[in-house]
C-alpha cells in the first residue's frame, strides 16, 4: 500500500493515489468502493472518500 503521489489540498480535502487498488468504504456515500484513488478531509485522514464524493464536495465547495 505505497503512496505513489499526493495531490495538492483542495477545499480542506486531500487527494492521494495508491500503487494498488485499495478497498474502502466511503464515508460520504457508504459505497463499498475499490480504487488507487482515495480522497479525506485533511482533519480527518482516517475517514475515506470516494473520487466522485470528493469532486461532489469540490464542485458544491461544501466538505459536509
Amino acid at each position: 500500500m505505497a503512496v505513489v503521489k499526493h495531490f495538492p489540498p483542495q477545499a480542506g480535502l486531500q487527494l492521494v493515489r495508491h500503487d494498488d487498488l485499495q478497498v474502502f468504504t466511503c464515508s460520504r456515500c457508504s459505497g463499498e468502493k475499490k480504487s488507487k484513488l482515495v480522497a479525506h478531509r485533511v482533519a480527518q485522514p482516517e475517514k475515506p472518500l470516494c473520487n466522485g464524493c470528493y469532486g461532489l464536495l469540490l464542485s458544491k465547495g461544501d466538505q459536509s
